[in-house]
């Protein structure tokens, strides 16, 4: 299934680290440069939101259908990975700021990585010829043009269901 895909995609350093940068601003805004924003967060998200984060954004990369994470996976989930881990404090509640209201605002000042996407699919395929290579009665270096028809990955994942 597509859920096997998802354990193996390529996630850069940098991204993960992008990851680790948003969830800890919930913890320690000033780290982002908004001190002010600490008085509105009882209690921001622990370390395993940042897991999660990954993690969610490596299946939004497969449903987007790339074999690798880009920053905008981890954007675009990052509100809805974090937004029950943040506890809002009084002075928020009285105040009527949100969690999505304090995520905004971290999320803008959280630097985004920039990676090169070429870098990304070269280690996505590399990554793709390392679980080749594992697979039984698959031989990684025989060509694929030798009269034989590739089989895509997502072409195995209808074999499987039906």
């Amino acid at each position: 299934t597509a859920q096997r895909l998802v354990p193996g995609l390529a996630v850069d350093g940098s991204i993960v680290d992008y990851a680790v940068a948003l969830t800890r601003a919930t913890r320690e805004p000033a780290s982002v440069g908004l001190p002010g924003v600490k008085p509105y967060i009882s209690y921001g998200a622990s370390p395993r939101g940042s897991i999660y984060l990954i993690h969610a954004s490596r299946a939004l990369a497969v449903v987007r259908g790339r074999r690798y994470v880009l920053p905008i996976d981890v954007m675009d989930l990052s509100r809805d990975v974090l937004r029950h881990r943040i506890v809002p404090s009084f002075t928020a509640l009285a105040e009527e700021v949100t969690s999505d209201m304090i995520l905004d605002r971290l999320i803008s000042a959280v630097s985004v990585p920039r990676v090169a996407q070429d870098s990304l699919l070269a280690r996505a395929e590399a990554a793709e010829r390392g679980s080749l290579a594992r697979r039984p009665g698959v031989d990684p270096i025989a060509p694929a043009s030798g009269g034989s028809v590739p089989v895509d990955r997502f072409d195995q994942v209808d074999e499987v269901s039906a």
